[in-house]
């Protein structure tokens, strides 16, 4: 009994150490343990065999020996189990090989050739059993001397064979779950390595198509200008109808490198929207007058049902609403060859501080199957790519639509029918504007004595606020049509610009309007109508 306790108290210190170890100790502490277990049965050798069943053989694993004892490790790999079948049946079913004697085993017995040799005097071997399956065995070699095993002996040796299989299984498991975490940690380095390129190369392009859009403009914007200025002269009839085809070609590529840059702004997120009081009819007219005019040459019927709950002005962002509403009507006009499109607006939701407003443009043209919708909004991609060749196009102003939809909190859907046509809508925001020289309140007037800016009193020359606000507007005008004219127009107002403490502002203007950069120009005279308070008399 006594024995028998002792034997109970190592397995639970074993027991005890198996559960915490780590796996970087599993193969020292199960070498450490068969010693153990070894000395407390007196037995000289300990060790562990793993089967390979698919091989037909057996190899030491772990081996443990007492002082004196030559190791046999070494010797005993890939041992063919074809020279101990009765060894390797009993194992296979699940049974302890006990041999108290073994020079009482047969002479030409494969053990005792086997055994022999070792100085074996008596063994015990015990199968290790994972389930059902036997992967290997433990086996306790006594050379100095014969020992006889106990029953009792016997099953709590099985059941430090268990604990073997357990912590064994753990190892592989941990073995496996490390290998996978360092798999999935190059993956992850691999993904980011990759995103890190390809971030990289996005901004490459981004900056590419960000720079050649801006050289672009600038013959661009020169040939605006002066078609626009050639377009007022005195002109035979053929020349007129050249002019105004240069105009509208002109005007054509000037919408795609506009929508390139903005393209380029919007992958990189500082697409940015400017809030103005409009008149929409106005923005209406802009951006369909290109559209409408392809659609009568074409014979197809455009028109414009606003309905009468709709808001004359609105308070938003003008251009980038004009951008949606001309790439949509574009859009139709282009693949419409017979038939109808029509722009409809209508007032889905007002109160005091927001309208919601929706523009549906259908059109009779050739429609699109289910997948070519689902392609509608991928870059530089038409739905049909036989489209490209035919009616020409980017790819990219569905595109900026969707962008600008996202960025102005708008809605978009699309319908269609292929054969028959398409329906596309847009639900949009805004805040009620304030109508050309209305206001909410009354308008403080600044007094005479005191500019925008703190200039004190006009000196003689210097035009009255409301003349020059009247004077900006048409500049404004001439900046929008890309009138060359606006330089002169702009000198005459430039002394009053500077009195009002506009006079860098001024001097920036007119080198933009020198190097034909209308846009740049227009934009420093938003900022001087903004900070200036010459918004509500200007639009």
């Amino acid at each position: 009994m006594e024995e028998q306790h002792r034997l109970q108290t190592i397995l639970m210190d074993i027991a005890a150490r198996y559960i915490n170890i780590e796996l970087t100790e599993v193969e020292n502490t199960i070498t450490r343990t068969l010693g153990e277990m070894a000395v407390f049965v007196e037995a000289d050798r300990a060790y562990i065999f793993d089967y390979d069943w698919d091989g037909e053989t057996c190899s030491n694993t772990y081996e443990w020996c007492s002082e004196g004892t030559s190791p046999e490790i070494d010797n005993l790999q890939e041992v063919p189990t074809g020279h101990i079948p009765q060894w390797a049946d009993t194992h296979r079913q699940g049974n302890t090989m006990y041999i108290p004697d073994v020079s009482a085993l047969p002479g030409d017995d494969g053990v005792r050739e086997i055994l022999e040799p070792q100085a074996v005097k008596s063994l015990i071997a015990l199968p290790v059993m994972d389930g059902e399956e036997c992967v290997g065995f433990i086996g306790f070699d006594s050379v100095k001397k014969h020992h006889s095993y106990s029953e009792k002996e016997q099953t709590l040796l099985l059941l430090f064979a268990q604990m073997i299989v357990n912590v064994r299984n753990r190892q592989k498991s941990d073995i496996r779950l490390q290998a996978y975490a360092a798999e999935l940690e190059e993956k992850n380095i691999q993904l980011h390595n990759a995103l890190t390129r390809a971030q990289a190369a996005d901004r490459v392009k981004s900056d590419f198509l960000a720079n050649m859009s801006h050289e672009l403009k600038t013959p661009m914007n020169a040939i605006l200008g002066y078609g626009y200025s050639l377009e007022k002269t005195p002109l035979a009839e053929s020349q007129q109808e050249m002019v105004q085809k240069i105009g509208e070609s002109a005007r054509k590529l000037h919408r795609i490198i506009n929508s390139m840059f903005d393209f380029t702004h919007a992958q990189s997120g500082t697409l940015a929207l400017v809030q103005t009081d409009f008149n929409l009819d106005h923005v209406l007219s802009e951006a369909t007058r290109d559209a409408s005019k392809r659609a009568i040459q074409k014979g197809v019927v455009f028109a414009v049902e606003k309905s009468p709950e709709v808001p004359p002005w609105l308070k938003g962002d003008a251009k980038r609403l004009e951008q949606v509403i001309e790439n949509l009507a574009d859009n139709a006009v282009k693949f419409t060859e017979a038939g109808r499109v029509v722009l409809q607006i209508t007032c889905e939701e007002q109160d005091a501080e927001q309208t919601v407003i929706r523009f549906c443009l259908t059109d009779t043209g050739i429609g699109m199957t289910d997948h070519q919708v689902q392609q509608l909004f991928t870059p530089f991609d038409q739905a049909d790519t036989s489209a490209t060749r035919k009616f020409g196009g980017t790819g990219l102003g569905l595109v900026l639509v969707k962008n600008i939809m996202e960025l102005m909190n708008g809605n978009l859907t699309v319908e269609s029918d292929y054969g028959k046509g398409s329906r596309f809508c847009v639900t949009l925001p805004f805040v009620t504007g304030t109508p050309c020289g209305e206001s909410a309140g009354p308008i403080e007037k600044p007094s005479p004595s005191t500019s925008r800016k703190g200039v004190t009193d006009p000196a003689p020359g210097i035009l009255p606020e409301d003349e020059l606000a009247a004077r900006l507007y048409e500049l404004k005008t001439l900046l929008e049509g890309y009138d060359t004219g606006s330089s002169r127009h702009l000198d005459k107002i430039k002394t009053s610009l500077a009195h009002a403490g506009y006079g860098a502002e001024s001097q920036q203007m007119a080198e933009a309007i020198e190097q034909y950069d209308f846009d740049n120009a227009l934009g420093i005279l938003t900022e001087i109508e903004k900070t200036g308070g010459f918004r509500g008399l200007t639009e």
